[in-house]
């Protein structure tokens, strides 16, 4: 269990290709996130049950929130490496990984395609541009994940190349989720 502090910011196509000139970026791959949920949490958008394929490991991951301050989301983040994607995320497995008792198990429900781009330059901070692809939809964003102070110098890079870092931004999973929702609402 650790607790994660990132800072999230969509972007359009412009601003992606702005951002990816700002910074050197030392890693470049795909990942594949499978959600999962139950008809309780993809209404409620709240917690996140994952299963992540990222440099040649699957881990089951939940994260749960403890705050949102605009762009900055603070979660807590449990997670287990596994072998294969399953189809169902059973309550016993996620309450044995979390410690929380989770009422029902969880079905698969679809997956995002991120391209990401990793930046560690910087001290206690790991800026992550990711381009991302679901349900017949495009979308980018930038992560600046932390530890310690708020990374008040990579703040001021993007703003002064004219992004903004204050909107209130849904995560991957919120943004899958209502576009899930409004692909079964046709």
């Amino acid at each position: 269990m650790n607790e994660e502090k990132e800072i999230k910011i969509l972007l359009n196509k412009e601003e992606y290709e702005k951002v990816n000139d700002l910074f050197e970026w030392s890693k470049d791959y795909i990942q594949i996130t499978h959600y999962y949920g139950s008809d309780i949490n993809i209404k409620s958008k709240n917690n996140t049950y994952r299963v992540r394929e990222k440099n040649g490991k699957i881990k089951i991951q939940v994260k749960i929130p403890k705050s949102y301050d605009g762009s900055l989301h603070v979660k807590m983040e449990y997670e287990r490496e596994i072998s294969d994607i399953p189809e169902v995320l059973t309550k016993e497995e996620l309450s044995n990984i979390t410690g929380i008792s989770i009422l029902e198990d969880k079905m698969y429900i679809g997956k995002l395609v991120t391209r990401r781009k990793e930046c560690i330059k910087y001290e206690n901070v790991e800026i992550c541009l990711d381009k991302n692809e679901y349900l017949n939809k495009t979308d980018y964003e930038i992560e600046i994940e932390f530890k310690g102070g708020y990374p008040w110098s990579i703040i001021s890079i993007l703003e002064n190349n004219g992004i903004v870092t204050s909107s209130v931004v849904e995560g991957k999973n919120s943004r899958y989720l209502r576009e899930l929702m409004s692909t079964l609402d046709n």
